[in-house]
C-alpha cells in the first residue's frame, strides 16, 4: 500500500447510474489523505481521543509518508485532483490549493507525531522538513503586483487565480496549527486579490485568468463554502 487514503465518493453522477455506485472512485486527491490526518488531529485535540490516536496513528503516518513521497521532486505534489475537480487540477503540474493541503498535512502530522501518546520526534522533524520544502514550492507560485500580489492557481499559468486557495489555512487555524505560510502579509494580499477580481452578486467566482491583457472570470461557479472561508481567514488575520 502507498499510504494514500483512497477516495470513497463514486465516480460519475452526470449520466446513467454506475453499476459500481457503492465503490469509491479512487482518484488521487490532495485533500483526501491530508484530511484523514487533520480529522484525527481534530478528534484528538477537541475530543481527547487518545485511544483513537494510538490506534489510527500508523495509518495517519503512512498517509503523511505518501504526501512526502509525491512531493519529493519539487517540494509540492504534482498532478493531483481535489474537491474542485471542475477545474481539472490534475491536468496542471502544481496547483496552489493542492500545495496548501500538503502544507496542512505536514503540519498536522508533525503535531500528531509530537503528541505524548506517539512521541516520535524524528518523524515530526521529517514532516517539518517537508513542510519547509512545500512552503518554498508555494512561494515560487507568488506573482508580485504593484497593488499587492497572489499565489497563482497553477504553475503553468501565472495569471490564474483561484478563490478558496487557502481553505487549508482555515482548517489549520481552527485546530490550532497557526499560519501555513511564513509570510502572513502575502496571505492577506492574496485574499484581497480574490475579492477584487472574483466578486459577483452571488458570491466569489472560483477562477480567473488574463486573456488579451485583461482579467476575465473563467469559471462563474460559486462554491458554497468559499465565501465563509474567505471571511474566516480575514477575521483571523485581523482584516
Amino acid at each position: 500500500s502507498s499510504g494514500m487514503v483512497p477516495e470513497q465518493l463514486a465516480c460519475g453522477g452526470g449520466g446513467q447510474v454506475d453499476p459500481k455506485l457503492d465503490a469509491g472512485c479512487g482518484r488521487r486527491m490532495s485533500d483526501g489523505s491530508s484530511m484523514f490526518i487533520v480529522y484525527l488531529l481534530e478528534l484528538y485535540r477537541w475530543g481527547n481521543e487518545s485511544a483513537l490516536l494510538s490506534r489510527l496513528w500508523p495509518q495517519a503516518r503512512r498517509a503523511a509518508e505518501w504526501h512526502m513521497s509525491i512531493a519529493k521532486a519539487s517540494g509540492a505534489p504534482q498532478h493531483l485532483c481535489n474537491t474542485y475537480d471542475i477545474l481539472v487540477p490534475e491536468a496542471h503540474p502544481e496547483v496552489s490549493y493542492n500545495t496548501a493541503f500538503h502544507l496542512l498535512a505536514m503540519t498536522a502530522a508533525a503535531a500528531l507525531a509530537e503528541a505524548p501518546e506517539i512521541g516520535d520526534a524524528e518523524f515530526a522533524r521529517q514532516c517539518r522538513e517537508a513542510l519547509r520544502a512545500g512552503q518554498m514550492a508555494l512561494e515560487r507560485m507568488w506573482v508580485e503586483l504593484p497593488e499587492g500580489g497572489y499565489y497563482s492557481f497553477g504553475t503553468d499559468d501565472p495569471s490564474s487565480l483561484m478563490t478558496d486557495t487557502f481553505y487549508p489555512q482555515v482548517l489549520a487555524h481552527s485546530v490550532g496549527l497557526g499560519d501555513l505560510v511564513p509570510n502572513r502579509t502575502r496571505l492577506q494580499m492574496h485574499l484581497a486579490r480574490e475579492a477584487a477580481w472574483h466578486d459577483t452578486p452571488y458570491g466569489l467566482a472560483i477562477l480567473s485568468m488574463e486573456e488579451g491583457g485583461k482579467r476575465k472570470i473563467r469559471r462563474h461557479e460559486v462554491w458554497q463554502m468559499s465565501d465563509p472561508n474567505w471571511a474566516s481567514s480575514n477575521i483571523r488575520l485581523g482584516m
